[in-house]
């Protein structure tokens, strides 16, 4: 019986702890079915975002050179251990597949040996070639001169200090998600029942240096991204509780309910990050990567990551994982 591999294209959750590694995968995030809902609730949020493309001084072909260089930056920034993640999820994913296709809870040591023997080679190919591909799309974009100048930003020890802070685990984020969700839908739910408008809006500073390194950095436009994915969930969730809903000025009224719900959640993710910086660095250390780090070839970089670039990173990625799939299929087809 031939096995049949269907996995989406990346996990919801891809592991309580690893989120946080994959900034530079919220295009992908924003590809799992999710985008309609954002449209309807954050349409003047999202168009504020979409900043026109600068242009670089070269968009022909990279040399080997020169895309080398640019994977070397992709290694330095964390991009490359966020491709490296998302592809040991994959792994994990068609691992589980193959135990319910042979009918078994776990492997034998020989099976798992014969697993490893072709997994491993497999999905090392496929981290290769993403990256490959990745860096030869992107590279064109920068001249050699803004690698080399994001390299030498980016090896400073405070903005190692910075990626060191960003890539730890946070055990319980995932949970406190959930709590903070479902408080939400019971807000909208009781202010949409009582006829209540508004919610105290979340506030914290916008000046403060903790503030303008996220936005420096792009993780700022990222939790704003990760915050909208959860959009349909709400809604769902909320239309779901009420069941039927009224006359059409009714249903208005609970999507701006929704709308201003969502907002906060956005908030409430930054303010979340906001005091994880600020527990683990210095106000010194922020303000000098706010300067190291601010500038056109920063700001390209930053799109990059956030899906916003000329480049899908989501399209490449999705392309490999299924050539992978492909492969392991075949290997277990009977």
């Amino acid at each position: 019986m031939p096995i049949s591999i269907t996995m989406p294209a990346m996990s919801s959750t891809m592991g309580e702890g690893k989120r946080s590694m994959c900034v530079g995968w919220a295009e992908i995030q924003r590809d799992r079915g999710l985008v309609a809902g954002w449209l309807v609730a954050g349409a003047v949020l999202l168009l504020a975002l979409v900043a026109p493309w600068p242009a670089s001084a070269d968009t022909t072909k990279a040399t080997a050179a020169h895309v080398s260089l640019y994977k070397e930056l992709l290694v330095l920034v964390g991009d490359a251990q966020a491709v490296t993640y998302s592809f040991d999820d994959e792994k994990k994913r068609v691992e589980d597949a193959v135990k319910k296709h042979l009918g078994v809870a776990s492997f034998t040591g020989a099976q798992q040996k014969k697993f490893d023997a072709v997994a491993v080679p497999v999905y090392k190919e496929a981290f290769e070639n993403t990256l490959q591909d990745i860096a030869s799309a992107e590279a064109p974009h920068f001249t050699a001169d803004e690698i080399k100048g994001l390299i030498a930003a980016h090896q400073l020890p405070e903005v190692a200090r910075y990626r060191e802070v960003k890539f730890a685990p946070v055990a319980d984020r995932g949970e406190r998600i959930r709590k903070y969700l479902s408080d939400a839908v019971a807000s909208i739910i009781q202010r949409y029942n009582s006829r209540a408008i508004r919610r105290p809006p979340l506030e914290y500073d916008r000046s403060a240096p903790v503030h303008k390194m996220l936005m420096a950095t792009g993780l700022l436009e990222y939790l704003e991204s990760e915050s909208a994915s959860y959009l349909f969930s709400l809604e769902s969730a909320v239309l779901g509780s009420l069941g039927a809903i009224g006359d059409e000025d009714d249903a208005w009224r609970l999507e701006g309910l929704i709308v201003e719900e969502s907002l906060r959640l956005r908030d409430w993710f930054t303010m979340s990050e906001m005091e994880r910086f600020s527990y683990g660095m210095s106000p010194k250390d922020m303000v000098a990567i706010n300067t190291a780090l601010s500038g056109v070839a920063q700001d390209k970089l930053n799109q990059m990551q956030n899906g916003r670039g000329n480049v899908s990173r989501a399209e490449i990625f999705e392309g490999h994982r299924l050539k992978a799939v492909r492969r392991m299929e075949a290997e277990y087809r009977q």
